[in-house]
């Protein structure tokens, strides 16, 4: 998804978050266990990728690797900021902590991080049916780089992200 940030602020505002986290360190982000729904939506989006006639195998050791560790973790206000910085969408709109203006914030980001392991972050808004597509979503990114070496983060690709995209199936 898009940084919702200008350059600037977004610079300062991490600025910020890695000042405060080195005097808080924050505790390490549990993933939800694999037989959770949001867990689940990320491993169903890898089975409707392998289906699709017109997009890359995923049999490749780095896609099987992607598919098999991925984390997703539900994440509280500050997790979300302080792993991705991004703001977080939340129950009642978008987060206002910190740099954020409170107009611009994202349900979900991913992160692949040392060791090649894709973790999908949640922000603590929204519903279980909203987080099963932004989970969807987000593996599409992860898919798309392990296929391709690449996120698609301008979502080009409308085998995946058109209106007609696997993002999308039910």
């Amino acid at each position: 998804m898009t940084n919702p940030l200008p350059t600037c602020f977004r610079a300062l505002y991490l600025t910020a978050c890695a000042l405060l986290s080195a005097c808080i360190t924050p505790p390490p982000l549990q993933a939800l266990p694999q037989n959770a729904p949001w867990h689940t939506a990320a491993l169903q989006l890898a089975e409707d990728w392998e289906a699709h006639p017109e997009l890359p195998t995923l049999e490749t050791g780095l896609c099987q690797r992607y598919v098999t560790q991925v984390r997703v973790v539900h994440t509280t206000e500050a997790e979300f900021a302080h792993h991705t910085g991004y703001c977080p969408r939340l129950e009642g709109g978008c987060s206002t902590m910190g740099g954020c203006p409170g107009t611009s914030c994202v349900t979900g980001s991913v992160i692949i991080t040392g060791g090649d392991v894709p973790t999908i972050f949640l922000s603590p808004g929204e519903n279980a049916d909203g987080h099963r597509i932004t989970v969807r979503h987000e593996m599409a990114h992860v898919l798309t780089a392990c296929t391709t070496g690449a996120f698609d983060s301008g979502h080009t690709d409308k085998r995946v992200w058109g209106a007609a995209g696997i993002v999308w199936q039910q």
